[in-house]
């Protein structure tokens, strides 16, 4: 049985069937958002003209981070289904929405799996792994 459960906010949706023209659909009952975000390696570029024979760097290529969405487990929920039965598209759209701001985060990630938390004294839980592919939009 599905709950009004969410944290705060915001909404993570993304397009399952990975269409031309996206069509997003919210994830069910999410629980928690980890991970959005890039970060840069740094290339060190030291050589003999460095000032004072210190190190110097210039940034490297972004990487996105690995996101998880922790969501309550609902056997019968369309988009957690089109994701645990791994009939969502490999690199897929994603949005991260906070509505309280109507700040949109889109990006692309590549779908890496699932994991099902049973338990008997808690809600069952269902967490799906991305690893973000490419550039973010801000809108």
């Amino acid at each position: 049985m599905a709950t009004q459960a969410t944290i705060g906010k915001w909404k993570v949706s993304v397009d399952v069937a990975d269409t031309e023209t996206p069509v997003f659909a919210e994830i069910e009952e999410v629980l928690s958002l980890s991970g959005m975000g890039a970060s840069a390696a740094t290339v060190e570029v030291t050589n003999f003209d460095s000032p004072e024979l210190t190190k110097e760097f210039i940034p490297g290529l972004k990487e996105g981070a690995s996101v998880s969405v922790e969501c309550n487990y609902i056997h019968d929920a369309v988009v957690q289904l089109a994701l645990h039965d791994g009939t969502a598209a490999d690199n897929m759209p994603m949005q991260v929405t906070y509505n309280a701001t109507d700040k949109t985060y889109s990006f692309r990630v590549a779908y890496e799996g699932w994991e099902i938390t049973p338990s008997i004294s808690d809600a069952n839980k269902i967490t799906f792994n991305f690893k973000i592919s490419g550039d973010f939009t801000i809108t």
